[in-house]
């Protein structure tokens, strides 16, 4: 889980220094991309601090709590997950698949980083 809090950091660091990045996302032209790049990183940083809370206390005794913490936990990766595929998406244009998936935050930041993007 560290994994992907470093590298939700290091897209929002790159972000934030990078002159090019700031002038396409803050364009009229994408504005909807700007919105969805950051609200996904806010869903991505939210259901990860809320995952770290829960692995710290781990799951009650009592079997009825437990089930829907579970749960609890089980939406809170799947919004991580849509919150990655949004990121790769938005960066990328491309639709984040499954072999892609297991590269994804690695990936993004590779793509970021590369000479001549956006």
């Amino acid at each position: 889980m560290n994994h992907i809090a470093d590298r939700r950091s290091d897209i929002y660091a790159f972000f934030q220094k990078n002159g090019e990045c700031q002038k396409f996302f803050y364009s009229p032209e994408n504005k909807e991309k700007y919105v969805a790049y950051y609200n996904s990183m806010y869903l991505l940083q939210d259901s990860t601090e809320g995952l770290w809370q829960h692995r710290e206390k781990g799951f009650s005794k009592d079997p009825l709590l437990a089930y829907i913490e579970f749960w609890g936990v089980m939406q809170a990766v799947i919004i991580q997950q849509d919150a990655i595929q949004e990121i790769f998406q938005i960066l990328t244009e491309k639709n984040l698949t499954r072999s892609r998936y297991l590269f994804g935050m690695n990936s993004v930041i590779f793509v970021i980083s590369a000479p001549g993007i956006r």
